[in-house]
């Protein structure tokens, strides 16, 4: 029996079966696991998905249900054999092909009856020299609905498939592109090019009023390469074309124009004789006065507008206007003896024009110049380190000029004097440098470096620094014992402590496990239970400064294993170090 079904979509098929050796259909069969197989494409059998059961029940028809992944194939072999024995009903066969895509048998789509070509399907080929003609085409088509996105490639084309001959009288019309439809992703790099226009093919009647705005042409669109020699002439341009209107407020800039791009040739000789008459015959030298004149015959807006242009529009990189550039100007709100309340638009962070330059230009004080010592942003208050000769007061005008920090290195000798510190600056060094951390200053040789070895011989003991056991027992440079030769004023004293410290053992826990009982070291004794009675005190880790312990066994058979009589408060880490104390000075 053969059926169709669609590619990779569930379908049910329903088939009769026949009565084991008879002609009679079947009625009610039973069907079990392993009596439906499946083969996609002639790969192995295998169980369906879904056990075929008799539908509607008691009936003939026994509906075969297959899976979307099951139908994920150009045909299925569906073989229906029951397993017991003697068999209930006749072996049956079912050959499935698909349909509807690209992967099936067939790649027509037979439910929706449209074509879905494969990839290449369509080519030169397919069609014979002028198929495709006006009167083949219907009115309207070809719409957007039926073209899918990117269906129209640069490879779907072949070189000059499209000529002046192809495209009819008037055939391109605003009505037939879709607002955007021409668009930077649908033009490929360059395929504008001064062969694909004919000659005098843009004339002012194919482009409609307004057609090229601001929003059609992309930022640094046109640019050096995109214009021919000699391609914008008079002659391009109608008269009065180019308005002001149609220029943008500052769209013609210095970056715009190249270096040398307006030369003596590129200005007509009228256009030279309209700037020459321009400027007044009686014109000679710098005089305020008859510059006033040449800038009144110019369309500039006010008198001498290059002096009046603001600062904040001239600061192109290397300009005078960057160079002459402030921080802040405005009008101060007040003014005190050594102090200047600036404007509501100043900072508003603490010390931002410290270390620069207030420069009172306007109102009582002007001419005076101060550099800031500092600034309390809340209150606009800038705070100078002198009075000022005149006081400001709230008309003042001021600039503020970046200076910077001094350099000290380039100062002048004893220009920092006792009496030129303050007292706190004083106060703050000292505290700088007896705070600083020990860490940071340790370089070999230094002070730094000796303070260090000195806080490292001591510790903390209930608040009060001793010598560390380690200290003790180091002996002079050149090694042999320390020659303590009395404590207080008793010679055998100093030998007893001698000998003490000299059975002073130190070590670290090498265990990753140890316990509040036991722990693993790197001990190198071979003697066992060599360390019973003696107190392990702990140098680093959790233990340091609680009660020594006594050692109840040591094992070196174990990596140095050492027991204590009584649990610690806490298990040692990995790494701890301690020494281990004669109890009895032995």
């Amino acid at each position: 029996m053969i059926s169709w079904a669609k590619y990779n979509q569930a379908a049910d098929i329903y088939i009769p079966l026949r009565t084991r050796a008879s002609a009679d259909l079947k009625s009610n069969p039973t069907l079990a696991s392993g009596d439906a197989k499946v083969s996609k494409d002639g790969g192995a059998f295998a169980n369906l998905t879904t056990l075929p059961a008799v539908t509607p029940a008691s009936g003939i028809a026994v509906k075969v249900a297959l899976s979307a992944t099951e139908l994920s194939a150009e045909f299925l072999f569906v073989q229906l054999v029951d397993q017991t024995n003697p068999k209930e009903w006749e072996d049956q066969v079912l050959l499935v092909y698909t349909y509807g895509h690209a992967s099936a048998r067939h790649a027509f789509d037979h439910d929706s009856a449209t074509v879905s070509p494969a990839n290449g399907s369509i080519s030169s080929s397919t069609f014979a020299a002028a198929a495709i003609t006006a009167g083949v085409l219907a009115n309207d088509c070809i719409t957007a609905a039926k073209i899918a996105t990117a269906a129209i490639d640069a490879d779907a084309m072949a070189a000059s498939a499209i000529g002046a001959a192809v495209i009819a009288t008037g055939a391109i019309t605003a009505a037939k592109f879709a607002a955007g439809a021409i668009d930077a992703a649908a033009i490929a790099d360059s395929a504008i090019d001064a062969g694909a226009i004919a000659d005098n093919a843009i004339t002012a009647a194919k482009i409609a009023t307004g057609a090229i705005d601001a929003d059609a042409i992309a930022d640094g669109a046109i640019d050096a390469g995109s214009i021919g020699a000699g391609a914008i002439t008079s002659a391009k341009f109608a008269a009065d074309a180019i308005t002001a209107a149609a220029i943008q407020d500052g769209s013609i800039t210095a970056a715009k124009i190249a270096t040398g791009a307006i030369d003596a040739d590129a200005l007509a000789s009228d256009a030279v004789a309209e700037i020459a008459a321009a400027i007044p015959a009686d014109f000679v030298g710098s005089d305020r006065t008859m510059l006033q004149a040449v800038f009144d015959k110019l369309p500039l807006a006010g008198p001498i507008a290059s002096w009046d242009a603001l600062l904040a529009n001239h600061t192109v990189d290397g300009s005078f206007g960057q160079r002459l550039g402030v921080i802040h100007a405005g009008t101060a709100s007040a003014g005190g003896a050594a102090t200047l309340t600036l404007a509501a638009s100043a900072s508003g962070t603490n010390d931002f024009f410290r270390s620069h330059i207030c420069w009172l230009v306007g109102g009582p004080g002007s001419g005076q110049a101060q550099v800031c010592s500092s600034y309390i942003g809340a209150a606009k208050l800038a705070v100078f380190p002198v009075n000022w000769p005149i006081t400001p007061d709230g008309t003042t005008k001021y600039l503020w000029l970046p200076l910077g920090s001094v350099n000290v290195g380039q100062m002048e000798i004893n220009t920092l004097t006792a009496a030129a510190i303050a007292t706190d600056a004083v106060t703050e060094l000292t505290a700088g440098v007896w705070n600083a951390v020990r860490a940071t200053y340790q370089a070999a040789n230094s002070m730094g470096e000796l303070m260090k070895w000195l806080a490292e011989m001591t510790e903390n003991d209930g608040g009060i620094r001793r010598l560390t056991t380690n200290a003790l027992e180091q002996g002079p440079a050149g090694g042999g014992s320390g020659n303590v030769t009395a404590i207080d004023g008793s010679a055998p004293a100093a030998v007893a402590l001698k000998e003490i410290m000299l059975t002073v053992i130190g070590g670290a826990v090498a265990d990753v496990g140890a316990s509040t009982t036991s722990f693993m070291t790197n001990l190198a004794e071979a003697t066992t239970n060599a360390y019973v009675g003696k107190f392990v005190e702990w140098i680093t880790g959790a233990n340091v400064g609680h009660r020594p312990r006594v050692v109840s066994a040591f094992n070196p058979a174990d990596t140095g294993r050492i027991t204590v009589a009584s649990a610690m408060d806490s298990a040692p880490a990995n790494g701890d170090t301690f020494r281990l104390i004669a109890s009895d000075g032995t």
